[in-house]
């Protein structure tokens, strides 16, 4: 399987059949410009939403003709479910209530896309209902989300084979929240692919947790 770091929180799985899945896809231009990633130009046959907000949830200008799941679902034979977490440390109050993290297998690899968590999975019952899992895509660059050392411990309590972050500053982010670079100091084993895809197997999963940088396709 190919994935592909679209920009922001926004990711394309390309499975070994060429079905295309789309995570949490942005509204360039969004926030009065502060989502100033380019227009998202690719189609994939499934979008797959954590939560509503518009850097994450953008689906009206995506080519293609596509199936959209925001809870759970079965698309393409790839069972997708959600487990619920708060979008900040407050209880959900202070920035939307509950992100719907999503867990799904593609190619015998299992991702978890944490979207915008913004709490630490203290809940064991939480961290039970993750389960096990390859791939955590999550959000580093704080205020809105985790932070760097609240993502690096997340990371740790779900213990995957291959971190990715995301949801952190770049030049065209105008979030006030941190760039990459404070997350990956909590992590031993560092990769900068140096560009925006990363090939992946089932066989090929790398012991311990790496921490795999990839650059940014509309960025």
């Amino acid at each position: 399987m190919r994935i592909e770091f679209l920009a922001h929180a926004s990711f394309l799985i390309t499975d070994a059949g060429g079905q295309k899945f789309m995570l949490d896809p942005y509204e360039s231009q969004s926030f009065s410009g502060r989502v100033g990633y380019d227009p998202i130009t690719i189609a994939p046959d499934v979008i797959i939403i954590t939560h509503d907000h518009l850097d994450h949830s953008h689906t009206a200008t995506i080519p293609g003709d596509f199936e959209v799941i925001r809870h759970q679902g079965y698309p393409l034979g790839v069972p997708v479910r959600s487990v619920q977490v708060f979008h900040d440390m407050y209880g959900g109050t202070k920035f939307g209530g509950v992100i719907d993290m999503k867990i799904f297998t593609i190619d015998g690899v299992t991702f978890c896309h944490c979207g915008d968590i913004g709490e630490l999975l203290d809940d064991p019952e939480k961290r039970a209902a993750v389960g096990e899992i390859d791939v955590l895509i999550i959000p580093t660059g704080g205020y809105y989300t985790l932070g760097p050392e609240g993502a690096a411990e997340v990371t740790r309590k779900l213990a995957p084979k291959v971190v990715i972050p995301c949801h952190y500053k770049t030049p065209k982010c105008g979030f006030d929240i941190a760039p990459v670079d404070p997350f990956l100091t909590f992590f031993d084993h560092v990769t900068h692919v140096g560009g925006s895809t990363l090939d992946l197997t089932a066989a090929a999963l790398p012991e311990p947790t790496q921490c795999v940088v990839l650059e940014m396709l509309y960025g």
